[in-house]
């Protein structure tokens, strides 16, 4: 003869049993640990969240800015003070040579112009001697224009090897903040521009015209 199957898991929780096991007076002293006992989900207080204390850096190890750079070593701002000038030289060089095109083209222009008045060119010639020296002012302006961004790659890289030289020379920086301001750009010549930007900012003026 089979064994009849349970039907339940557990036998329930009888008042008198628990009342006997601990040694309780009334029955209604169990009420709380017999819902507590027979509640599924128990009700819990919600855990208040940890506070996450930040780390506080130290005002030495802090990452240094471009105006910091310049302000605190004396030869990066030497060497923006001397690229200044040379750039505002290379800009004057270019202006020349575009004014001295733009004279060239026009003084052709207006010679033809007298010529044919004169009657001693005609209309054909006349396009050939505006036409021409029109479209090669143009392809000097283009030359010009590559051989100055060359040149100023070539003075932004300049630069930025003295800066990198020099900045050690009597600066108040620790050189480790120093190493990491570098470190912050892929190349000598585009940390050396950060600190340009800053030092014409804190060195704006009249002066700082170029022209």
């Amino acid at each position: 003869m089979r064994d009849p199957k349970p039907t339940a898991v557990c036998e329930p929780i009888r008042p008198t049993a628990l009342r006997d096991a601990l040694g309780v007076k009334w029955t209604r002293e169990l009420d709380p640990l017999r819902r507590a006992l027979l509640t599924r989900e128990p009700r819990t207080e919600a855990r208040p969240r940890p506070q996450r204390i930040r780390a506080v850096v130290p005002a030495d190890e802090g990452v240094l800015t471009p105006r910091d750079v310049v302000t605190g070593a004396p030869a990066a701002g030497r060497v923006c003070e001397a690229y200044h000038r040379a750039y505002g030289e290379l800009m004057r060089r270019g202006r020349r040579q575009r004014v001295g095109l733009a004279s060239l083209a026009s003084a052709v222009a207006v010679t033809s112009a007298m010529l044919v008045s004169e009657q001693r060119l005609d209309a054909g010639q006349l396009r050939v001697m505006v036409v021409t020296p029109a479209m090669l002012a143009f392809a000097a302006l283009g030359v010009l224009a590559l051989l100055g961004l060359r040149d100023w790659r070539r003075l932004t890289t300049l630069q930025g090897e003295r800066m990198l030289r020099g900045i050690d020379r009597g600066s108040t920086l620790p050189p480790t903040r120093v190493q990491a301001f570098l470190a912050g750009y892929p190349t000598a010549a585009m940390a050396f521009l950060a600190c340009y930007g800053a030092w014409r900012r804190m060195s704006a003026g009249p002066r700082l015209r170029f022209g």
